[in-house]
């Protein structure tokens, strides 16, 4: 071997540790903590505490169980089998601290299931639940479209800043999916205890669904909206202390619904 071959080998084996030593640092920076996965998967969104209140005097309460203020002829919808849909709730929109993008522009929301929905899972539920939404909200008056199976009471808004989505089929970001998993063999993490600061699984609009069984993704443009939970005080059992998730497409303003409990 000549000295110009020694000098190439030479030459070849530093390049080789500078690209490896290089390949590390990118490494190094291309991890994230637990500090940045917590800003990238942090929402807001308004949740409800039932009750509690007494109604404001004005049209602009959101209800659990009751459409308290409707514009004049407003009736509750018929479902697919022409019966009348009772009210699950009715939000107003332009009155609570955060409203997500896939709900902007829309200042009124009026929920009604029907009796029989359950019996519809393999439907997706269609034409046993009805969202209307409305933008104009001049000439409401009060009213009484009562929920029988539910005891009506006005929603209370609180603003959250810190909804993280459930590990299972949530919606994290499988960049940050993968970080997690590294930073559990790595230093322990527990996701639960490291990074979610709260669970809200109660009535909220906006963040994250709060599943109880392995989340569901309707793709396309259907953004999660709003949930509705099983509450004791109104007398609501979803199935089995379950809960309704409402997503809605951005483009289209198509409504879908999921469900699950224990």
């Amino acid at each position: 071997m000549g000295i110009f071959d020694k000098f190439k080998r030479k030459a070849s084996v530093a390049t080789v540790v500078e690209e490896v030593a290089t390949q590390q640092v990118q490494n190094e920076i291309e991890k994230i903590d637990v500090s940045e996965i917590k800003n990238r998967l942090r929402k807001s969104a308004t949740i409800f505490k039932t009750g509690g209140v007494r109604p404001y005097d004005n049209n602009y309460d959101s209800w659990i169980g009751n459409i308290a203020s409707s514009l004049p002829n407003e009736k509750a919808p018929k479902d697919a089998d022409g019966k009348e849909m009772y009210p699950l709730a009715m939000f107003f929109l332009n009155a609570i601290p955060y409203v997500p993008d896939c709900l902007k522009g829309i200042n009124r929301l009026c929920i009604y299931i029907s009796e029989s929905i359950h019996d519809h899972y393999n439907k997706g539920y269609k034409g046993y639940y009805s969202v209307q939404s409305f933008d104009d909200i001049n000439g409401l008056e009060r009213s009484q479209i009562i929920s029988e199976h539910i005891k009506s009471f006005p929603l209370v808004t609180q603003l959250i800043e810190n909804d993280y989505p459930a590990w299972d089929g949530g919606g994290i970001p499988l960049d940050i999916e993968d970080e997690i998993l590294r930073l559990e063999d790595e230093i322990g993490l527990d996701y639960y205890d490291d990074i979610v600061e709260d669970e809200y699984n109660v009535h909220k609009i906006g963040g994250y669904p709060s599943f109880i069984q392995s989340g569901i993704d309707f793709g396309g443009d259907f953004e999660f909206a709003l949930q509705i939970t099983s509450d004791d005080k109104a007398y609501l059992n979803i199935v089995d202390s379950g809960n309704f998730y409402f997503y809605r497409n951005v483009k289209t303003s198509e409504w879908k619904l999921h469900c699950d409990f224990y």
